[in-house]
């Protein structure tokens, strides 16, 4: 596999000793490339063996990984790492989201350029079929449930509240549901 070099510290490692060093390895990557070349970088792991599947660069917004097919037999394993770009970074979104629900593997992280995150972890027992339809359709349709039901308050929270951290709040507000079961973690904006 050819893997663009970021840098000449940039090195192209497939095998770890341990998941710790998988991530530390993904991490560093994807904050570097965000940094260097304002570009997403993406690398879908196997955290059970410790192995990287699949590494590319893509553009500003957008990594093509549609010639890499998913192991059916290890997806309870893999996670999928990837920068975001834009100057604070933003949280998953909703084609991320439903990428990890379509193709069924375990996790999906988003960095920014200063090493923050936001993660989408399917469970054993998710509903991933009703967060696929809320991530797919719902989620342009439906209304925040988190905004304040008084006008006043609903417009000032729209008017001075980052857009991003509403959002952020929204998914984990829908994924943590009990019948969808999905665990989202974020420091994204901390």
């Amino acid at each position: 596999m050819k893997v663009p070099q970021i840098n000449p510290l940039s090195i192209f490692k497939t095998d770890f000793g341990s998941t710790k060093e998988l991530y530390a390895y993904a991490r560093n990557k994807i904050i570097n490339c965000a940094k260097k070349e304002n570009k997403e970088y993406l690398i879908i792991a196997n955290t059970k063996t410790n192995k990287i599947l699949f590494e590319r660069m893509g553009s500003k917004d957008f990594v093509d990984i549609r010639d890499f097919s998913f192991p059916s037999k290890e997806k309870d394993n893999i996670v999928l790492m990837h920068g975001h770009v834009t100057r604070f970074g933003s949280p998953l979104s909703p084609t991320d989201c439903y990428n990890l629900c379509d193709e069924k593997y375990k996790k999906i992280i988003a960095f920014n350029k200063k090493g923050r995150f936001s993660l989408l972890q399917r469970k054993a027992d998710s509903n991933t079929e009703e967060a696929k339809k809320f991530f797919k359709y719902g989620i342009f349709f439906e209304k925040p449930p988190i905004l304040p039901k008084n006008p006043l308050k609903k417009w000032l929270v729209k008017t001075f509240v980052n857009s991003q951290k509403l959002y952020e709040n929204w998914i984990k507000y829908f994924v943590e549901k009990p019948n969808i079961n999905f665990k989202y973690f974020s420091t994204m904006f901390k």
